[in-house]
């Protein structure tokens, strides 16, 4: 059977199944049987533990998502933000930036000239 998402950070982070389901509250054969299961059948209060544990988002365990990142912009470094976002989402903040922009522009000219 195919390796899942827990298995590989598991194995990033270099620790074994017995220490991870210490921290999880279940068992080393629990985590074994989550781990050998292509997608996880879990609850979803499990899942959400395993995803504050290794600081991903359920959907990427569960790959409903490629980006493993659940990103908050106020806690970010504005250079890290684009390594959250996809190729689409980087040309929707993109265009999104270059309206608000526009829209900053145009309102200063329209007080400058008394519009």
């Amino acid at each position: 059977m195919g390796k899942n998402r827990i298995y590989s950070l598991r194995r990033q982070k270099k620790i074994p199944q017995a220490l991870l389901g210490d921290l999880l509250g279940v068992s080393q054969q629990t985590v074994s049987k989550i781990e050998s299961q292509p997608i996880p059948d879990i609850s979803s209060e499990l899942l959400c533990r395993i995803a504050d544990y290794f600081g991903v988002t359920a959907d990427y365990l569960m790959e409903r998502s490629e980006q493993s990142c659940d990103f908050n912009f106020a806690d970010m470094d504005p250079r890290e933000i684009g390594e959250c976002l996809t190729p689409a989402d980087k040309k929707m903040w993109l265009e999104m930036g270059i309206r608000l922009a526009g829209n900053e522009f145009m309102a200063k000219h329209k007080k400058k000239s008394g519009k």
